[in-house]
């Protein structure tokens, strides 16, 4: 039998403290660095901006319920799927500094641009509770590290970053150390409860969460299966279920009118997964009376039971499965999403692209290689923890194949892997004997110092970011345009790079018509319409119908949708070329950068 551990053989009581300190030193070294917060008060992407005009809007009147945010996709504005639970955490704080003087968008950007790092902290404090799920009696905190040289966990959590990821990592802890003591211990109602609970906040955020809930009753329904008395499983998941269906229906109420509770969008919080969570809740009670018959009984009536209630669903709603990529619109489905980069398959066939993979898989492979052998040297199938490694084991599972066809679930697979893999450097030590212990030492310190210089490669800019960058600044420019309007406060900007929109938006007092959203493709199309005319009548037809009155190019910027024409009215405008009416704006040599700014008079 293997030798448990005693609490004198962890680690030190200072370790916890040394990871804060490490993860806030981490942090304020990335808020210094160039393009960082602190350093020049940039937010990190478009996302963030977006985030914190949503915010802004809010704090200046908007209605709790009203998706519409009027400075983007102008002029009509821009539908947002977002839900209100990170606009709160950020906008309290804020009116807490505004109490004490701060101006509102000043108190609105600062805590925006730290909300993420404030995030990272509990949901490495909570990788360690749910590593104690599947790892009793070892030093847990392993995780901790894991998680803080993740590099989608850091990528995702840096300052500067106003984006619900990193809550949404926080919610997947949760869920799966609630649901593993579920899984392991059926007679703990409360821990069922929990994992429903925390898997309805993790929709709540956004449907993406589906991710970990999936795997959640799948454990559990293969539990069902596997175990002599299959029934306390099955009430689990039932309780499980009926957590998710109480978050979800209360997100419901919180999110949208009461003329809107029936409606179903796959992209946000909405009657569809009420009613996979309620799909859920029934099934495991038809199967609990089931638990106590022999296996060859339970499968096909199992099978039966899920088979009705996915039928019933897909029935419904036949792009489930797709969640936001269903609710893109055709202009965003064209232009948009065939660029985004987190939205791209890994890509192993180059050096390069294996790089990258690695950073986004993380130790997938170590967590793989910990639940094999901690299934055997932890006597997993003897003292009932099969069902906890059961349940983490698919949730891997699902997360490395999102990871592998869409990379923005790598943060998925971090909490997944991150748990799993925590169990692997002990396991070492207590396998390896003598000198020995030298190599499990060498791979411990490989992880530690290894994966977060992996994780600083995937915040750094490409060399084509970094270019736009540097030859078209946007800051500098705002502020002289703040100062000296070429327009009338309110006016609709249309930039031809639709990542600047929000950061446009925020900067200066003008509207914008691009922003890369699934749910702006109409604006998306009007813009590539506008920079791809070879006839001036027809980019002016567009630019009356949409109110713009300022033109911004930049020649180093990739076009939506790719490749312009080469008499496009884009790249007539970059030779000097002047439609009637429309005259450039003198912009001083020390702010303008590579910048073209036209006005129409």
């Amino acid at each position: 039998m293997p030798r448990r551990i005693d609490s004198t053989d962890g680690p030190s009581p200072l370790l916890p403290l040394m990871l804060v300190l490490v993860a806030g030193l981490l942090h304020w070294r990335v808020a210094h660095m160039t393009g960082g917060f602190l350093a020049d008060g940039s937010l990190g992407d478009p996302d963030s901006w977006t985030r914190t005009l949503r915010v802004l809007a809010l704090h200046e009147g908007a209605g709790w319920r009203d998706t519409m945010l009027g400075t983007l996709s102008a002029p009509e504005g821009l539908s947002l799927h977002w839900t209100r639970p990170l606009d709160l955490m950020i906008l309290v704080p804020a009116q807490i500094a505004m109490l004490f003087g701060v101006e509102a968008r000043q108190a609105i950007l600062w805590s925006a641009a730290w909300i993420c790092p404030a995030q990272h902290l509990p949901a490495l404090v909570a990788g360690v509770w749910a590593a104690k799920a599947i790892w009793p009696g070892m030093p847990a905190w392993f995780a901790a590290v894991l998680l803080l040289g993740n590099g989608a966990a850091l990528a995702y959590s840096i300052p500067g970053r106003a984006d619900h990821h990193t809550l949404i990592l926080l919610a997947t802890l949760l869920t799966l150390g609630a649901g593993m003591r579920a899984a392991a211990n059926p007679d703990r109602a409360a821990q069922a409860w929990l994992a429903g609970l925390a898997g309805g906040l993790g929709i709540w955020i956004s449907p993406e969460a589906l991710l970990v809930v999936a795997p959640l009753l799948a454990g559990l329904g293969l539990a069902w299966l596997i175990a002599w008395d299959g029934s306390r499983h099955a009430l689990q998941g039932a309780r499980a279920g009926a957590g998710l269906a109480l978050m979800v229906a209360v997100a419901i109420v919180t999110e949208r009118p009461v003329s809107d509770w029936l409606l179903d969008e796959q992209d946000r919080v909405s009657v569809q997964h009420l009613a996979i969570a309620g799909a859920a809740m029934v099934t495991f009670l038809l199967a609990a009376p089931l638990g106590r018959f022999p296996v060859w009984v339970r499968l096909p009536a199992g099978a039966l039971l899920a088979a009705a209630a996915g039928a019933a669903l897909f029935w419904q709603w036949p792009d489930m499965l797709r969640a936001s990529l269903s609710a893109a619109d055709a202009g965003a489905a064209a232009l948009l999403l065939p660029t985004v980069n987190e939205m791209q398959p890994l890509r192993f066939g180059t050096l390069a692209g294996l790089s990258d993979s690695v950073v986004w898989v993380g130790t997938a492979p170590l967590a793989l290689l910990a639940l094999l052998i901690g299934l055997e040297f932890e006597g997993w199938r003897r003292n009932g923890r099969w069902a906890a490694a059961l349940l983490l084991l698919l949730s891997l599972i699902a997360a490395l194949v999102a990871t592998l066809l869409a990379r923005r679930f790598a943060l998925d697979l971090a909490a997944a892997a991150s748990i799993a893999a925590a169990g692997l450097l002990p396991l070492l030590g207590r396998l390896l004997m003598g000198a020995s212990r030298v190599v499990a030492l060498g791979v411990f310190a490989a992880l530690l110092l290894g994966l977060p210089v992996l994780a600083s490669l995937a915040t750094a800019p490409t060399e084509a970011e970094t270019v736009v960058e540097r030859a078209c600044p946007v800051a500098p420019l705002a502020a002289f345009l703040t100062a000296n309007p070429p327009a009338q406060s309110g006016s609709v900007m249309l930039a031809d790079n639709i990542n600047l929109g929000p950061e446009l938006a925020w900067r200066t007092p003008y509207r914008q018509t691009g922003a890369p959203y699934h749910r702006g493709g109409a604006a998306l199309l009007d813009t590539r319409a506008v920079l791809a005319a070879t006839e001036d009548s027809e980019a002016l037809a567009v630019l009356a119908r949409r109110s713009v009155r300022l033109l911004l190019l930049c020649p180093g910027s990739p076009q939506l949708g790719g490749a312009l024409p080469g008499e496009s009215f884009r790249e007539r405008l970059l030779a000097g070329e002047r439609p009637d009416g429309w005259s450039e704006v003198p912009i001083p040599s020390e702010v303008r950068g590579d910048f073209l700014l036209l006005s129409l008079d």
